[in-house]
């Protein structure tokens, strides 16, 4: 039999009508240096809890209005988001930006002006529409009339470029017309066709600062998020993603939505910062960005990226993602390391200090892999993407016992006794009695 003597102070005991007995010892971790094992539960999940959406890396898009709203302008928003970095002028070039949803051939409205690399003159605007669609070498050109589509002329580059007179085109994008100002390129991609968007980069930034934040929110919040937009973009231009583009248009990325997603409040943010970057060393920053770092940037690896508390990012920047509790089955956790089981995650390293002890750092899966026990080293980073978790900012709660009491009584002053059983929260067919004194 266990006999438990507390201060009544170290423990919580709950007592239900139903005579349960609940008693929770919080193992809250007090320093990064503090392990935390959770063995994995009877009923085959976790309960886990924490804050923020996101890598963690440079600007929180809602500690920005945070910061906003208390106060400060965008060049503070962006000095406290990426310390070190130097606000500076850069010239405006062109970018590549990937479309995505085409469906594999560029097709677009028809209209007086247009013209297309390989045909001599502007196109004949009899029709509604014109496509390129892929061949064994280069691609036919086609038009859409009354009678359906119609072959034009067979062009043998394996890049075709689309202007208009007017400085944007209309394109067929996942099942719907999107506006798209600058030059439409059709560029073959092995066997397929991907297209590709040629503008300038202040025009580029009118389809993207309002598609990543609301144009509604504070001036200042959206003007940083221009400048952390226009940097990341320029980063790319000098280190494209492919020979044929330069960025992409989804949250691999960052989000573009072309001229439908332009927006008043975004499009003076961007006037009002034009042409600012941030740099570091002299070179334009990898000026990376997340929704939420729910009170604690994260390091990475970039000198700029570093951990730190985030007072910004708090509950006046109206944030949905500050505080969450998922429940993560040991099943998932399983799968992604391609363990048959795992027993007990181990964390054993956090940084950043505060809750918790901050962001989870490095941690340990203990499991069972082809019969054999098998630990695996991960980071902070890869076990909350493994648990299916927003952000490495979290903390897996402990078990508390749970079972029956069966007799209370006040043996002296200020003193509780409890007597009953309880169940090993990881093998319910063990009950445990206990005899516990809560001592004031």
């Amino acid at each position: 039999m266990q006999h438990l003597r507390r201060p009544l102070g170290a423990f919580a005991a709950f007592i239900t009508a139903a005579g349960f007995l609940t008693v929770a010892v919080v193992a809250t971790p007090k320093s990064a240096h503090a392990a935390e094992v959770r063995a994995a539960p009877a009923s085959g999940a976790w309960t886990v809890d924490g804050h923020g959406n996101g890598h963690g890396h440079g600007l929180s898009q809602y500690g920005a209005r945070g910061a906003a709203i208390a106060g400060l302008n965008y060049s503070k928003i962006l000095a406290f988001y990426y310390p070190n970095t130097v606000l500076a002028t850069s010239a405006s070039p062109n970018i590549r930006v990937l479309i995505s949803g085409d469906g594999g051939s560029t097709v677009w409205r028809s209209g007086a002006g247009q013209s297309v690399t390989g045909v001599s003159g502007a196109l004949p605007t009899n029709g509604d529409q014109w496509r390129l669609v892929p061949r064994l070498a280069g691609y036919q050109l086609q038009q859409h009339t009354g009678f359906g589509w119609n072959a034009y002329r067979n062009l043998t580059a394996t890049t075709v470029d689309v202007r208009s007179s007017t400085g944007a085109l209309s394109l067929s994008r996942n099942g719907a017309w999107a506006g798209y100002r600058g030059m439409l390129s059709a560029v073959r991609s092995g066997s397929g066709s991907m297209t590709v968007n040629t503008l300038n980069l202040e025009s580029y930034l009118r389809g993207v600062v309002p598609s990543e934040m609301p144009a509604s929110w504070q001036a200042a919040a959206v003007q940083a998020q221009a400048v952390a937009a226009r940097s990341y973009s320029r980063y790319f231009v000098v280190h494209p993603r492919d020979p044929s583009y330069d960025i992409c248009d989804t949250t691999a990325c960052q989000v573009y939505g072309g001229m439908s997603h332009e927006a008043a409040g975004s499009d003076a943010a961007i006037a009002a910062t034009a042409n600012r970057v941030l740099t570091y060393g002299g070179s334009v920053i990898f000026a990376e960005f997340s929704a939420s770092n729910g009170g604690m940037t994260s390091s990475g690896n970039q000198p700029y990226f570093v951990t730190k508390p985030d007072p910004y990012d708090n509950a006046a920047s109206g944030d949905p993602y500050l505080n969450w509790t998922e429940s993560v089955p040991v099943a998932r956790v399983a799968a992604a390391y391609n363990l048959d089981s795992v027993g007990q995650i181990q964390i054993t390293a956090r940084e950043g200090g505060g809750q918790w002890g901050g962001l989870v750092k490095t941690a340990v899966v203990n499991g069972v892999r082809n019969g054999t026990a098998t630990s695996i080293d991960v980071t902070g980073a890869g076990l909350a993407s493994a648990m299916g978790l927003s952000y490495r900012f979290f903390y897996i709660r402990p078990f508390a016992p749970r079972g029956h009491v069966d007799s209370t009584s006040r043996p002296a002053l200020h003193t509780v006794r409890v007597t009953g059983w309880t169940l090993d929260a990881n093998d319910s067919s063990r009950p445990t009695p206990v005899d516990l004194e809560l001592d004031g």
